[in-house]
């Protein structure tokens, strides 16, 4: 059995943003790799989440969608093996994004699914990065300031 984590930490003058990489290997085959996310307001010391941020949430929700489904399409993500890595539900998971990793970091958030979650695991975790520019028309002002977009 073996179990290690990373953090990973991103600020700017508002926000913390840390980000956990856990591998764990418990028997069998292969590892398993996760990820996950947390963003703390630092005026407040509070646990921030993307649903804080938004004025409308169903637009925001569906034009990172389309832009993750974009990127899926372009081939720039998903790593294909006879074109079968990607579940076939996938389209349906990808509305979901909010509730995964989410993490930010300089102009642009990421979303990441882990290991199974749309593809096969030798695709591995697929993250996809969201520039700041596509979703500051969904945020409210509490989101501009907190992501430093004006």
């Amino acid at each position: 059995y073996s179990d290690s984590v990373e953090a990973v930490f991103w600020h700017n003058s508002r926000i913390a943003c840390i980000t956990l990489t856990t591998d764990s290997f418990t028997g069998g085959a292969h590892g398993v790799r996760s990820r996950s996310a947390v963003t703390f307001d630092m005026s407040t010391g509070w646990e921030i989440t993307i649903n804080d941020t938004v004025d409308d949430y169903a637009a925001l929700r569906d034009t990172v969608a389309l832009e993750i489904l974009r990127q899926i399409d372009n081939g720039r993500y998903v790593k294909y093996y006879n074109g079968k890595l990607l579940f076939s539900d996938y389209q349906e998971t990808i509305p979901e994004w909010m509730t995964r990793a989410i993490f930010f970091g300089d102009g642009e958030m990421t979303v990441v699914f882990g290991a199974y979650d749309i593809a096969a695991y030798a695709a591995g975790e697929q993250a996809f990065t969201i520039p700041y520019s596509l979703i500051a028309p969904y945020l409210n002002a509490y989101g501009k300031t907190a992501l430093e977009i004006e």
